[in-house]
């Protein structure tokens, strides 16, 4: 995050693809989280297509884990926001349409987990679209009361 709040794009560039490159090369499936609170637009553009082109697996929105008053400042919300995997579907049409979209944070209900994967314009395939939650029994008991 630092080289990113710094404006190193090369440096983020050499960084993510040596990850990338090394967890291929153990058959590894590799997740870039790219901590979308704490991100202006402008950064998401170039930090999504920085890991879109690296060939990772998988392009995480965050850890669930931000500091709400920080983000705020940059005017982001924490967690999982369809805005931000908008973006992602989007920049992942011109650079690379396999990626798959994982979203992570705030995420609690059956409804918010239909919506970010329509939006992510993913299939439900665990290697195109993932959900990472700590409220699995919650949007379970959503799910149940939508149907």
């Amino acid at each position: 995050m630092g080289l990113v709040k710094s404006g190193l794009w090369d440096e983020v560039e050499h960084d993510i693809n040596t990850v990338v490159e090394t967890a291929h090369r153990e058959g590894k499936v590799i997740k870039i989280i790219v901590e979308d609170a704490y991100t202006t637009k402008e950064e998401k553009l170039e930090l999504y297509r920085i890991v879109m082109q690296s060939g990772a697996d998988f392009i995480k929105t965050s850890t669930g884990f931000e500091e709400r008053d920080y983000a705020e400042k940059l005017g982001n919300k924490t967690g999982a926001q369809v805005e931000n995997v908008r973006l992602m579907a989007e920049l992942s049409r011109k650079y690379n349409p396999r990626i798959g979209i994982k979203v992570a944070g705030g995420v609690r209900t059956y409804r918010q987990v239909l919506d970010l994967m329509r939006t992510a314009e993913r299939e439900p395939d665990p290697m195109r679209f993932r959900v990472g939650t700590s409220h699995l029994t919650s949007i379970v008991e959503s799910m149940r009361s939508n149907h």
